[in-house]
């Protein structure tokens, strides 16, 4: 920098100095934002088969998701879509619109309405960020049925009736909004309640986090499955091994590198079991996402087609649960039927 700091014809006339500083300035804040709005290609392998196209146009699109699971992309795909970035940073209508309340958020969820605005059956996506996580697929399934789709969700606020640790403290504010949430849902008396949670908490308290789980989680499913209201529990999902958009930009050669198994991919393997054995218990109908996240080898990869499965450590992808649709789609139609009266089992 000093040549040019203490070049004579700046220090001659300090006005052509400033202009230069500020024009440089001026340069690299435009970079800066370039680069931003449109990041460098991160792919180091050819295009693959697009993801959401494969899924929808199959005859069978659980059978098709199945065989990309099972040839995962090697390397990043050079027709990543959407790019890293989008996927890191962008979110859906539920995050956007303030409906997804956030651990510090002391306030009680409003009723936030999607899907068909104007349909005659509802359905409720109710528990924590893991469940807000399915929204893309379920507002579309909403759209298509004419369904009102109601979103209730609150990081890492658990549907089980039990105190999870926060802070070094119980996580009050979580006991709070699902008691208010759970009277509103019963109010409302949908067809359908959709519920999940991480599996990722600690009890606050003495006890045992599965058991107490297991109790908690039959309890809710006892209030809220009455009348017409049915309850569906998705499982957690298999989570990736770190951060996923991470270990990918950092191994784009070696996307194998990031991939998980299904047997590393339970944070809670009891815990799974508990709300399983409460669902049972409740004749609540569950549906397990690992296959649609991992290969029947049990492999899990980060890059599934030409989509990133995640976008951080443990959530799925908006993109990616996108492409699930008509995998979802299927499954909830077999289990409650297009109008949502079908009892499951019957």
């Amino acid at each position: 920098e000093d040549p040019m700091r203490f070049h004579r014809a700046f220090k001659a006339h300090a006005a052509r100095g400033l202009s230069l500083g500020l024009g440089l300035s001026a340069v690299a804040a435009v970079a800066a934002l370039v680069a931003a709005q449109f990041p460098p290609s991160l792919s180091s392998g050819g295009a693959q088969q697009n993801t959401k196209e494969a899924i929808a146009q199959a005859p069978d699109p659980e059978a098709a998701l199945t065989r990309l699971l099972e040839s995962p992309a090697d390397k990043m795909p050079s027709n990543l879509s959407p790019n890293v970035h989008d996927v890191a940073y962008k979110r859906t209508a539920v995050y956007n619109d303030d409906c997804a309340l956030t651990m510090s958020d002391e306030k009680q969820t409003q009723p936030c309405l999607y899907g068909d605005k104007n349909g005659d059956r509802s359905v409720v996506l109710f528990g924590d960020s893991h469940v807000a996580q399915w929204f893309p697929a379920f507002d579309a399934i909403a759209r298509k049925h004419h369904w009102k789709l109601y979103s209730f969700t609150k990081n890492a606020c658990k549907v089980s009736q039990i105190t999870i640790a926060y802070n070094n403290g119980p996580y009050s504010s979580c006991d709070d909004w699902r008691e208010v949430t759970i009277d509103k849902i019963k109010e409302m008396e949908p067809e359908l309640v959709v519920t999940s949670s991480s599996n990722s908490a600690k009890l606050w308290g003495e006890g045992d986090t599965a058991t107490e789980w297991g109790k908690g989680q039959a309890e809710t499913y006892r209030i809220l499955q009455r009348g017409r209201t049915r309850v569906l529990t998705l499982l957690d999902n298999p989570w990736p091994k770190n951060n996923a958009v991470d270990c990918a930009v950092a191994h784009p050669d070696d996307l194998s590198a990031c991939a998980n198994t299904l047997s590393e991919s339970d944070k809670q393997p009891s815990v799974t079991k508990a709300i399983r054995e409460a669902a049972a218990a409740e004749d609540v109908a569950v549906i397990d996402p690992s296959p649609w996240v991992c290969a029947p080898s049990g492999n899990c990869p980060v890059v599934v087609g030409n989509t990133l499965v995640y976008r951080d450590y443990g959530h799925l992808a908006d993109a990616y649960v996108e492409a699930l649709t008509p995998v979802v789609e299927e499954r909830l139609l077999r289990l409650f039927g297009a109008d949502l009266s079908r009892t499951p089992g019957n």
